[in-house]
């Protein structure tokens, strides 16, 4: 019962071990994912910004402004 009960923890304690390398492992990837995600969004609203100004009057006429 005594062996046992130490192979019993003995494998716990691997399993926690195994389960905190994972969970750091996706840990890493969320922060990837994060700071990839940030790049885009600010690509966009570079790009958004940058598009020509248009404004549009009743009479159907369009000023644009670069």
């Amino acid at each position: 019962m005594f062996l046992f009960s130490l192979a019993r923890k003995a494998a716990l304690a691997l399993l926690v071990d195994e389960e905190t390398e994972l969970l750091a492992t996706i840990d890493r990837y969320k922060t990837e994912a994060q700071k990839y995600n940030k790049e885009v969004n600010i690509q966009r609203f570079l790009e958004r910004v940058a598009q020509p100004k248009r404004w549009k009057y009743k009479d159907g006429t369009t000023t644009e402004m670069e």
